[in-house]
């Protein structure tokens, strides 16, 4: 079982993700958080394997709250889902698994954990 975080501070794409995700087998949504710092708290709690998140968020910004996790547990699987797509480069140095620009097709996030899936059980 995969455990997954949610962090957008729009709650319809949350939940447009936890709606996807929640069709998968194997996948746990274990919370949402609206902002970076809620996030940062989430993760050192909940230890979560994914974490989908938006770059634009209150307090601190996905790009920021991601390398203060990656920190303190690198292993953790990145996906970034944001309306910008300048920030590639950054996203991608902190070995982001994917990045889905606004608006996406929602089967990408599926392809997105299904590589992850079997990324994690090698």
């Amino acid at each position: 079982m995969l455990k997954v975080l949610i962090a957008d501070d729009d709650p319809n794409m949350r939940l447009v993700i936890k709606k996807v995700l929640e069709e998968m087998d194997d996948i746990q949504v274990e919370g949402e958080a609206d902002n970076g710092i809620d996030l940062i708290k989430m993760s050192e709690k909940l230890l979560p394997d994914i974490i989908f998140l938006d770059i634009d968020m209150p307090e601190k910004s996905g790009i920021d709250a991601a390398r203060e996790i990656f920190h303190t547990n690198p292993h953790i699987s990145f996906v970034f889902v944001t309306a910008y797509n300048n920030y590639t480069r950054e996203a991608f140095e902190l070995y982001a698994v994917d990045y889905l620009v606004k608006p996406f097709n929602l089967n990408r996030i599926k392809q997105t954990i299904e590589k992850i899936s079997k990324s994690k059980s090698k």
